[in-house]
């Protein structure tokens, strides 16, 4: 009660490239009594998205959790922290985006090559799948078995505002519902395109209907 909520200011470049400059406020004030009141909800779910704008033992708390329940663990390390062993090795899947990877790793991701590269460390950090978000170039993914990258779409871009979520939420309902990672990244980058051809954040959200053609379209 004695915290403001977390906010953040989204700045726009001439290159319609954004920056986020974030007051975190009651994000960081979660803790793990909060964690537990929420582990009910993870009971039927199928996949667990997550971030780092809460305490990174909140964090750990749910993905214990979800690993518990043999629910599906998507964290997208976002602000880049150091994170520990024990979090790679939760991740079912670790989504960071270009400035993320490289903190990561120390691997200067600027193109697919570099992506894998990247990708790579992180698998022996223990993450059991990596996709690396490369922007205008689409994204990068691997596993143990499997590695290939997924172009972006075609489109007119208007502001690059929550291409990230959209991705997010998008690749969360491919594995959701069945989709294979190659699948689930394509899912991804279908709503995150859709999403840099329109202003703002929650405004530039795509609906299921508006993705799904986009995707299939892709798939031939």
């Amino acid at each position: 009660p004695n915290n403001s909520s977390g906010i953040a200011m989204i700045l726009l470049d001439s290159d319609k490239q954004n920056y986020i400059i974030a007051i975190y406020g009651a994000n960081l004030a979660c803790d793990d009594a909060q964690a537990e009141s929420l582990d009910m909800a993870l009971v039927g779910a199928d996949v667990l998205l997550m971030q780092l704008e809460t305490p990174l033992e909140v964090c750990l708390h749910a993905a214990r959790k979800a690993r518990e329940l043999g629910v599906t663990v998507v964290w997208d390390p976002a602000p880049a922290l150091n994170m520990p062993t024990e979090a790679y090795r939760l991740c079912d899947v670790l989504t960071p985006n270009q400035v993320e990877a490289e903190f990561l790793t120390g691997v200067a991701v600027t193109d697919v090559s570099s992506a894998e590269v990247a990708a790579d460390k992180l698998l022996e950090f223990g993450a059991k799948a990596v996709v690396v978000k490369l922007g205008e170039q689409g994204a990068f993914y691997a596993k143990s078995d499997i590695r290939g990258h997924v172009p972006s779409f075609d489109v007119e871009v208007q502001d690059t505002v929550a291409a990230g979520d959209a991705f997010a939420g998008a690749f969360g309902v491919g594995l959701s519902h069945g989709l294979s990672l190659e699948e689930s990244v394509r899912y991804g980058c279908a709503a995150g395109a859709l999403a840099v051809t329109r202003a703002g954040a929650q405004e530039a959200m795509p609906t299921r209907d508006e993705v799904e053609p986009l995707y299939r379209a892709s798939a031939r």
